[in-house]
Protein backbone atom coordinates (compact mmCIF):
# COMPACT_ATOMS: atom_id res chain seq x y z
CA UNK A 1 0.00 0.00 0.00
CA UNK A 2 2.70 2.43 0.81
CA UNK A 3 4.35 1.90 -2.54
CA UNK A 4 1.20 2.96 -4.33
CA UNK A 5 0.79 6.09 -2.29
CA UNK A 6 4.33 7.16 -2.87
CA UNK A 7 3.89 6.75 -6.62
CA UNK A 8 0.72 8.77 -6.57
CA UNK A 9 2.36 11.44 -4.51
CA UNK A 10 5.28 11.66 -6.90
CA UNK A 11 3.07 11.85 -10.05
CA UNK A 12 0.99 14.71 -8.79
CA UNK A 13 3.78 17.33 -9.07
CA UNK A 14 4.71 15.92 -12.48
CA UNK A 15 1.11 16.31 -13.64
CA UNK A 16 1.12 19.87 -12.34
CA UNK A 17 4.24 20.63 -14.38
CA UNK A 18 2.69 19.02 -17.48
CA UNK A 19 -0.50 21.03 -17.01
CA UNK A 20 1.48 24.25 -16.62
CA UNK A 21 3.48 23.47 -19.80
CA UNK A 22 0.27 22.69 -21.71
CA UNK A 23 -1.22 25.94 -20.44
CA UNK A 24 1.84 27.89 -21.63
CA UNK A 25 1.75 26.15 -25.04
CA UNK A 26 -1.96 26.94 -25.30
CA UNK A 27 -1.36 30.62 -24.50
CA UNK A 28 1.46 30.81 -27.06
CA UNK A 29 -0.69 29.07 -29.67
CA UNK A 30 -3.52 31.50 -29.01
CA UNK A 31 -1.10 34.40 -29.50
CA UNK A 32 0.17 32.90 -32.76
CA UNK A 33 -3.36 32.24 -34.00
CA UNK A 34 -4.38 35.80 -33.17
CA UNK A 35 -1.27 37.19 -34.92
CA UNK A 36 -1.94 35.00 -37.97
CA UNK A 37 -5.59 36.10 -37.95
CA UNK A 38 -4.64 39.79 -37.81
CA UNK A 39 -2.03 39.38 -40.57
CA UNK A 40 -4.46 37.44 -42.75
CA UNK A 41 -7.19 40.00 -42.17
CA UNK A 42 -4.84 42.90 -43.02
CA UNK A 43 -3.65 41.12 -46.17
CA UNK A 44 -7.22 40.38 -47.19
CA UNK A 45 -8.32 43.98 -46.56
CA UNK A 46 -5.33 45.28 -48.57
CA UNK A 47 -6.06 42.95 -51.48
CA UNK A 48 -9.78 43.76 -51.29
CA UNK A 49 -9.04 47.52 -51.36
CA UNK A 50 -6.70 47.04 -54.35
CA UNK A 51 -9.31 44.94 -56.18
CA UNK A 52 -12.00 47.54 -55.40
CA UNK A 53 -9.77 50.35 -56.69
CA UNK A 54 -9.06 48.36 -59.86
CA UNK A 55 -12.78 47.66 -60.31
CA UNK A 56 -13.63 51.35 -59.78
CA UNK A 57 -11.01 52.39 -62.34
CA UNK A 58 -12.30 49.82 -64.85
CA UNK A 59 -15.90 50.96 -64.27
CA UNK A 60 -14.91 54.61 -64.71
CA UNK A 61 -13.13 53.78 -67.96
CA UNK A 62 -16.09 51.69 -69.14
CA UNK A 63 -18.57 54.45 -68.28
CA UNK A 64 -16.42 57.12 -69.95
CA UNK A 65 -16.13 55.04 -73.13
CA UNK A 66 -19.84 54.30 -73.28
CA UNK A 67 -20.72 57.88 -72.37
CA UNK A 68 -18.63 59.04 -75.33
CA UNK A 69 -20.20 56.47 -77.67
CA UNK A 70 -23.73 57.14 -76.50
CA UNK A 71 -23.00 60.86 -76.50
CA UNK A 72 -22.18 60.72 -80.23
CA UNK A 73 -25.28 58.61 -80.86
CA UNK A 74 -27.41 61.01 -78.82
CA UNK A 75 -25.97 63.98 -80.72
CA UNK A 76 -26.73 62.33 -84.07
CA UNK A 77 -30.27 61.47 -82.97
CA UNK A 78 -30.71 65.03 -81.77
CA UNK A 79 -29.58 66.37 -85.16
CA UNK A 80 -31.94 64.05 -87.02
CA UNK A 81 -34.78 64.98 -84.66
CA UNK A 82 -34.11 68.70 -85.14
CA UNK A 83 -33.96 68.20 -88.89
CA UNK A 84 -37.28 66.32 -88.90
CA UNK A 85 -38.86 69.02 -86.74
CA UNK A 86 -37.52 71.62 -89.12
CA UNK A 87 -38.98 69.80 -92.12
CA UNK A 88 -42.35 69.40 -90.39
CA UNK A 89 -42.38 73.02 -89.25
CA UNK A 90 -41.61 74.51 -92.63
CA UNK A 91 -44.50 76.03 -94.50
CA UNK A 92 -44.90 77.05 -98.12
CA UNK A 93 -42.64 80.06 -97.62
CA UNK A 94 -39.56 77.84 -97.31
CA UNK A 95 -37.83 75.72 -99.93
CA UNK A 96 -35.32 72.94 -99.48
CA UNK A 97 -32.30 72.06 -101.58
CA UNK A 98 -30.66 68.74 -100.71
CA UNK A 99 -26.93 68.49 -101.43
CA UNK A 100 -25.69 64.90 -101.14
CA UNK A 101 -22.01 64.02 -101.17
CA UNK A 102 -21.87 60.41 -102.36
CA UNK A 103 -18.67 58.41 -101.97
CA UNK A 104 -17.95 54.78 -102.68
CA UNK A 105 -15.57 53.49 -99.98
CA UNK A 106 -14.47 50.67 -102.31
CA UNK A 107 -13.46 53.03 -105.11
CA UNK A 108 -12.20 56.46 -104.04
CA UNK A 109 -12.29 57.73 -107.62
CA UNK A 110 -16.09 57.49 -107.88
CA UNK A 111 -17.36 60.45 -105.87
CA UNK A 112 -20.11 62.79 -106.91
CA UNK A 113 -22.50 65.42 -105.64
CA UNK A 114 -26.23 65.41 -106.26
CA UNK A 115 -28.22 68.59 -105.81
CA UNK A 116 -31.99 68.19 -105.54
CA UNK A 117 -34.76 70.70 -105.24
CA UNK A 118 -38.49 70.25 -105.90
CA UNK A 119 -38.08 71.42 -109.48
CA UNK A 120 -34.63 70.20 -110.47
CA UNK A 121 -31.99 67.51 -109.86
CA UNK A 122 -28.37 67.73 -110.98
CA UNK A 123 -25.20 65.71 -110.52
CA UNK A 124 -21.54 66.69 -110.58
CA UNK A 125 -18.64 64.24 -110.47
CA UNK A 126 -15.64 64.97 -108.27
CA UNK A 127 -12.05 64.37 -109.31
CA UNK A 128 -8.55 64.59 -107.87
CA UNK A 129 -7.40 66.75 -110.81
CA UNK A 130 -7.14 70.42 -109.80
CA UNK A 131 -8.71 71.78 -112.98
CA UNK A 132 -11.58 69.33 -112.77
CA UNK A 133 -12.07 70.15 -109.07
CA UNK A 134 -12.24 73.85 -109.88
CA UNK A 135 -14.80 73.07 -112.57
CA UNK A 136 -16.82 70.95 -110.10
CA UNK A 137 -16.80 73.81 -107.58
CA UNK A 138 -17.96 76.21 -110.30
CA UNK A 139 -20.69 73.76 -111.39
CA UNK A 140 -21.98 73.27 -107.82
CA UNK A 141 -22.16 77.03 -107.28
CA UNK A 142 -24.00 77.55 -110.58
CA UNK A 143 -26.48 74.73 -109.91
CA UNK A 144 -27.24 76.07 -106.43
CA UNK A 145 -27.66 79.62 -107.76
CA UNK A 146 -29.99 78.43 -110.53
CA UNK A 147 -32.10 76.37 -108.16
CA UNK A 148 -32.35 79.25 -105.71
CA UNK A 149 -33.44 81.58 -108.54
CA UNK A 150 -36.11 79.12 -109.67
CA UNK A 151 -37.58 78.83 -106.18
CA UNK A 152 -40.49 81.07 -105.39
CA UNK A 153 -39.88 80.77 -101.68
CA UNK A 154 -38.87 83.65 -99.48
CA UNK A 155 -36.57 81.41 -97.43
CA UNK A 156 -34.42 78.52 -98.60
CA UNK A 157 -32.62 75.79 -96.69
CA UNK A 158 -29.60 74.05 -98.18
CA UNK A 159 -29.14 70.69 -96.47
CA UNK A 160 -25.72 69.08 -96.91
CA UNK A 161 -25.75 65.32 -96.24
CA UNK A 162 -22.67 63.10 -96.21
CA UNK A 163 -21.22 60.00 -94.58
CA UNK A 164 -18.25 61.06 -92.46
CA UNK A 165 -16.70 57.60 -92.62
CA UNK A 166 -16.42 57.65 -96.44
CA UNK A 167 -15.90 61.36 -97.13
CA UNK A 168 -12.71 63.22 -97.95
CA UNK A 169 -12.22 66.51 -96.13
CA UNK A 170 -11.26 68.31 -99.36
CA UNK A 171 -14.53 67.24 -101.03
CA UNK A 172 -16.52 68.45 -98.04
CA UNK A 173 -14.72 71.80 -97.99
CA UNK A 174 -15.29 72.27 -101.72
CA UNK A 175 -19.06 71.84 -101.28
CA UNK A 176 -19.19 73.94 -98.12
CA UNK A 177 -17.41 76.77 -99.95
CA UNK A 178 -19.96 76.67 -102.78
CA UNK A 179 -22.82 76.77 -100.24
CA UNK A 180 -21.12 79.60 -98.33
CA UNK A 181 -20.85 81.64 -101.53
CA UNK A 182 -24.62 81.31 -102.04
CA UNK A 183 -25.26 82.46 -98.48
CA UNK A 184 -23.07 85.52 -99.04
CA UNK A 185 -25.26 86.59 -102.00
CA UNK A 186 -28.59 85.67 -100.42
CA UNK A 187 -29.29 86.39 -96.74
CA UNK A 188 -32.46 84.25 -96.82
CA UNK A 189 -30.47 81.06 -97.39
CA UNK A 190 -29.79 78.89 -94.36
CA UNK A 191 -27.69 75.74 -94.16
CA UNK A 192 -27.93 72.48 -92.28
CA UNK A 193 -25.15 69.88 -92.25
CA UNK A 194 -25.92 66.23 -91.48
CA UNK A 195 -23.24 63.60 -90.98
CA UNK A 196 -25.07 60.30 -91.59
CA UNK A 197 -22.37 57.97 -90.22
Amino acid sequence: MSKRRSIIVELTPLLDVIMILMFLILIQSEGRVETAYVETRETFETELAAAQAELDAAMSEFEAYHYEQFGELYSLRQQVSEFNELLLGMDEDAGIIMVNLVANPNNINTRHVTIESPSHTARTDLSWDTLLRNQASFDISNILAEQLRNMENSVAFIVLRYDGTATFVDDLRLIQLAIHNQRLHNPNVFTITLDLR
